[in-house]
């Protein structure tokens, strides 16, 4: 039995040897996180295994790697965990002996696989090269594809849609890649024929009344001038002084002369004229510069002959030119009648976006007919890459050496089926797995977790059982995943189905923190497992756990066993150390969180606290305050900065230091954000720890005395 660990160094573990007690044939050992706990277990598995007697199946180790190490298969099993083979009377022995042998005759394929690879990057490499030559400055695209067979499948294709258009396989093969045809392309479609908003016809019949008018010769200044007064009445706003000359003005005066100016029917006409006649001057400016000015540049880039629109848009310009004269006329002598055929006129502005759509009609019939002759090409392009791809000797030399790796693969594989087949049936043979994985389903059902195991290809299958549906391990949770651990861990003991005899071989069982994130029905169930696997008497046993309420649960149940011993894991100066329990007296939880930070608001030198420290004693705090806060009030009040009025109100309400309320903000700070977030300020830490245990004491000194001890 192993009664100490000797010379054992792992983390803050330095040279150990101990305990000064020696260890007992039942140990339950405590340890807050960060203390060495965990180190503890390795300890005690590498003393086991200084005995060279000592073999694997002696020891039975359960930590937080025991899923990751003993359930999970190859990665690309994600929903398959090992199987065990529980050896519930011995059975299928000749089976797995003829599944060693087939599984030693199956071949690994993956050196094959990578042989494959290689010649099929040495194909896509002298592919890629032909590729970039042939398509030159071409704006093609690489066909997508899987692998070498789908990229010669595709061009095979290729080649046959090329060979429709040009049968000649001497002339294809001299196809390359030219982009002028694309180029011309986006010169054509930058060429824009756009339509313009024509005059309304309400319009120009109210020129043709305007033009037939005949008005008095009354004096009215021209538009241009009466503009110009209404300009000059907004600069004189408000002055008294012309901005012009200088002299007194009678703005008022002025005013309304102006108001007669524009009220007047002469003065409204010609701004309309003028308006009507900036339109017709607009028409003829855009006429000009989208038509005329360009048409022989238009005729060479189309290839058409223009020279009806040409004519037509000349004469619709000299028509309006016509019509701007007859304005012309009006405006310089307004009692002029003049008289216009308006609907001349109208049949030319119309002209205009007739003339237009044909045009723009011409201009994408060319631009269809020059895409189509770029698709051919591009079809003619493919084909003749996909023609060298195909006749290319090295290329071809790799493509034969190819098909023969594949259909060596292919029979490899094929033979490996056969022999995978054969384990299979051999596998499922064993009816001890299948046994072990009715066991732990019974449990499962009875626990309501909703998953089950299933035998397949000789390893369990997860399966959600309300679904009926397949799962990875990752996809039930931390506390499903270490319920099924340590049931494995469990009911493996045994040499029996109903779990009464464990296997004689096994000497030592060292479990570390076996119940995590597990609701508390779950827990109370492994619980009660630890509790079955402290009581049975053939082997030596380690149960190490952080959870106070943990370790105090199994405590109360063999406290009174002479062979179980009970530890606790300290640290002192950064170094670990085991402790025995003495008497087997276990503080409740509060009581011992209470007495450590009382313990260490008495230190004055902190300067070698410990990382695991830092968030350490601010959760321990923590707990401490929300569980005296309990005694005091009502409801739960979490320790943290909103309910500081709740907490101010309890532990502050004696307290005449003004500085007692900044104390308290910077405790609950600590609490929260060093408990949480590593933070290098050991002082603050120390502070918040003697102001806790002060203001406790002034609260309620009985509660405080009490507790120290």
């Amino acid at each position: 039995m192993l009664k100490k660990i000797n010379n054992f160094t792992l983390k803050s573990f330095y040279d150990y040897n101990g305990p000064e007690e020696n260890f007992d044939l039942k140990n339950i050992i405590f340890g807050y996180n960060g203390k060495g706990k965990t180190s503890l277990s390795y300890g005690i598995v590498e003393e086991f295994f200084k005995d060279n007697n000592k073999k694997n199946e002696n020891i039975r180790f359960f930590n937080n790697k025991y899923v990751e190490e003993n359930l999970l298969i190859e990665e690309e099993h994600k929903t398959q965990i090992k199987s065990v083979v529980a050896n519930f009377g011995k059975k299928s022995v000749e089976n797995r002996k003829e599944i060693y042998k087939l599984k030693n005759d199956i071949v690994d394929i993956k050196n094959y696989e990578l042989e494959i690879n290689e010649i099929e990057k040495k194909i896509i490499d002298e592919y890629e090269q032909i590729f970039n030559r042939k398509k030159g400055n071409t704006k093609i695209l690489n066909p997508h594809y899987l692998n070498v067979q789908e990229l010669f499948s595709k061009y095979e294709k290729l080649v046959d849609d090329a060979k429709k258009i040009e049968n000649n396989l001497e002339e294809l093969s001299k196809i390359t890649g030219d982009n002028s045809l694309e180029d011309l392309l986006i010169e054509k479609k930058e060429v824009l024929f756009n339509k313009i908003l024509l005059t309304k016809d309400e319009d120009i019949e109210k020129m043709k009344k305007i033009l037939l008018n005949n008005y008095d010769n009354s004096h009215i200044p021209s538009s241009e001038v009466v503009d110009w007064l209404n300009e000059g009445l907004k600069i004189h706003k408000n002055h008294k002084i012309c901005e012009f000359c200088g002299n007194n003005i009678n703005l008022e005066n002025i005013k309304v002369k102006i108001q007669k100016y524009n009220k007047d029917e002469k003065q409204k006409a010609n701004q309309f004229l003028i308006s009507f006649r900036n339109n017709l001057e607009n028409y003829i400016e855009h006429i000009n510069n989208f038509f005329l000015n360009n048409y022989k540049s238009y005729e060479k880039l189309f290839n058409f002959d223009l020279s009806k629109y040409f004519e037509n848009f000349n004469k619709i310009v000299n028509n309006l030119l016509s019509f701007i004269d007859l304005i012309n006329n009006k405006l310089k002598e307004i009692t002029n009648i003049i008289n216009v055929d308006t609907e001349e006129l109208k049949k030319d502005l119309n002209n205009i976006n007739s003339n237009i759509e044909d045009l723009n009609n011409l201009k994408n019939n060319d631009i269809n007919n020059l895409e189509k002759k770029i698709n051919k090409f591009n079809i003619l392009l493919k084909g003749s890459i996909g023609l060298e791809l195909i006749v290319n000797p090295l290329i071809k030399e790799k493509k034969d050496l190819l098909i023969e790796k594949i259909k060596n693969i292919e029979e490899i594989k094929e033979k490996n089926n056969i022999l995978n087949k054969k384990i299979k049936e051999l596998e499922n043979n064993q009816s001890n797995k299948i046994d072990f994985a009715v066991i732990i389903n019974e449990i499962l059902n009875n626990l309501d977790v909703g998953i089950n195991l299933e035998l397949t290809n000789n390893n369990y299958t997860l399966k959600n059982t309300k679904m009926d549906k397949e799962l990875e391990i990752n996809d039930i949770s931390d506390g499903e995943k270490n319920l099924l651990a340590i049931l494995y861990f469990y009911i493996e003991l045994f040499e029996d189905i109903n779990q009464t005899e464990v296997k004689k071989n096994i000497e030592l069982v060292v479990i570390d923190d076996p119940i995590s994130s597990v609701d508390d029905l779950n827990k109370m169930y492994i619980l009660s497992i630890l509790k079955e696997i402290l009581s049975y008497p053939n082997y030596q046993l380690f149960i190490l756990t952080h959870v106070w309420d943990d370790f105090c649960n199994l405590s109360y149940t063999f406290m009174r066993d002479e062979k179980v011993s009970l530890f606790e894991v300290k640290k002192s100066n950064n170094k670990s150390y085991v402790q025995i329990i003495k008497n087997k007296k276990i503080k409740l939880p509060y009581k011992y969180d209470f007495k450590e930070i009382y313990d260490f608001s008495k230190e004055n030198d902190i300067s070698n606290l410990s990382k695991n420290n830092y968030f350490y004693y601010p959760n321990v705090m923590r707990r401490i305050i929300e569980h005296f806060l309990s005694f005091k009030y009502s409801e739960e009040v979490p320790a943290n900065s909103k309910n500081f009025n709740k907490i101010k109100k309890i532990l502050l309400f004696k307290s005449d230091n003004p500085n007692d309320k900044k104390n308290l903000e910077v405790l609950l700070n600590v609490c929260n954000i060093y408990s949480h977030k590593y933070q290098r300020n050991p002082n603050e830490i120390l502070s918040s720890a003697k102001f806790l245990m002060k203001v406790i004491k002034n609260v309620d000194e009985n509660h405080f005395n009490e507790n120290k001890q």
